[in-house]
């Protein structure tokens, strides 16, 4: 008698409690698995994948230093702090160097976006497309470049060196 009353007091509550949270199909005895939607955009680039196709990549040609890196080296030379991405390397022939980018320039905005650190260049560069505008300072100057990137063939991500992995 005390399990029957048991049984019907879980019961009830286990339906109010499902109609409160809208699982009037709750199966009790079954495991529940909830999954929230992919991006349509990320799953069609992972099925490309899966099928072995090539996704392109915008590409700069140029290495990079993390973001505190240039701020302790502006703070050296006594320049104002700011936040930016330190260009350590320009490929030759590359898009960086014929839009005029040099080692040493502190790469701050670009696509209309702040750039305080490597993803957030990574993002402006995917999402704004090409050409892509460039916001940099070089010593006390600064000035915006255009940069026409080439598209690369997308490689599997490099173990992290000194430049922070793969070249931007």
């Amino acid at each position: 008698m005390i399990a029957d009353n048991y049984l019907q007091v879980r019961t009830e509550l286990e339906t109010a409690l499902g109609k409160l949270l809208r699982l009037h199909d709750f199966v009790h005895e079954a495991p529940v698995f909830g999954a929230l939607p992919a991006d349509a955009g990320l799953k069609a680039r992972v099925d490309a994948l899966a099928r072995g196709e090539s996704r392109e990549r915008p590409t700069l040609g140029i290495a990079v230093a993390p973001a505190h890196v240039a701020r302790r080296l502006r703070r050296s030379v006594g320049l104002p702090e700011r936040d930016g991405v330190l260009v350590r390397g320009v490929e030759q022939g590359s898009p960086a160097e014929a839009a005029g980018i040099a080692e040493g320039d502190l790469l701050v905005a670009a696509g209309g976006r702040t750039v305080d650190d490597v993803d957030a260049l990574h993002e402006a560069l995917r999402d704004t497309g090409l050409p892509l505008e460039v916001t940099l300072v070089r010593g006390a100057e600064e000035r915006t470049v255009t940069v026409a990137a080439v598209a690369a063939p997308e490689e599997p991500d490099a173990p992290a060196g000194p430049t922070g992995g793969r070249p931007n």
